[in-house]
């Protein structure tokens, strides 16, 4: 994203793109609650969310991002093109940061330990319920809160809310990690990698059985999920999570 506020860069053909804003420390400012669809060769423009649809943008200046050309999408760490879940992605940095102490069932469990759930007829993480269990919406049902976590609500109102309304920002995990927990340093990607989990609406696996977005690309201004993949479209021979 350029000084102006623009941004043009190619997306793949045939496959729902989800747009979040990002800030410097990787935190999702605000969040499009619905996603564009680009056949191929098609160009989609956008003036803005809070501008008129029916009105187009003003002749005259050229946008910063239009001078510099449109850009590739630049990967997100090793994960881009690949099903975003809990278990692969997010476990492993518990594993190798918290379980060593936080094997308590007394306390915060954050063990990879499969818990059968016969209502949904699947495994869930340990670790994973730990964190979103016990949740309660906030008073205006855009958001949730659970002990350690805040996210976005799939209720949330229609209408444009407001900037930093839900999310890593909002969640005491990654506070407490960014101020230092107990000697356990986390690295940039590992912080970047927690906040997009809880930005993506804390999914578990990234199939249907969980019906959550999955993470495709993220770069300084946007991030993309890519649900074309979710739905088994593009990987069909893929086991999930």
């Amino acid at each position: 994203m350029h000084e102006d506020g623009s941004a043009a860069f190619e997306v793949p053909a045939r496959t729902p793109v989800y747009f979040q804003a990002i800030d410097a420390k990787g935190h999702v400012v605000q969040t499009m609650r619905s996603w564009p669809t680009l056949q191929p060769g098609e160009t989609f423009n956008c003036v803005g969310c809070h501008e008129d649809k029916n009105e187009a943008p003003p002749i005259g200046k050229m946008s910063m991002a239009m001078k510099a050309g449109i850009k590739k999408l630049e990967p997100f760490y090793d994960i881009s093109g690949q099903r975003f879940g809990f278990p692969k992605i997010i476990q492993p940095i518990f594993n190798a940061k918290c379980v060593s102490c936080h094997k308590d069932a007394n306390g915060i469990d954050l063990q990879a330990t499969k818990v059968w759930s016969q209502k949904e007829k699947k495994n869930w993480n340990q670790a994973y319920l730990s964190l979103v269990l016990n949740h309660t919406k906030s008073k205006t049902a855009n958001d949730i809160n659970s002990k350690h976590i805040n996210w976005l609500s799939s209720q949330s109102q229609p209408s444009v809310i407001p900037a930093y309304t839900a999310g890593s920002s909002k969640s005491g995990l990654l506070t407490m990690l960014e101020k230092g927990h107990r000697g356990v340093t986390m690295t940039r990607e590992e912080m970047d990698k927690l906040a997009a989990w809880i930005d993506l609406v804390v999914n578990h696996r990234p199939d249907l059985l969980d019906i959550r977005l999955k993470l495709s690309f993220r770069n300084t201004g946007h991030l993309l999920a890519n649900a074309a993949e979710l739905l088994g479209l593009t990987t069909p021979g893929d086991t999930p999570a």
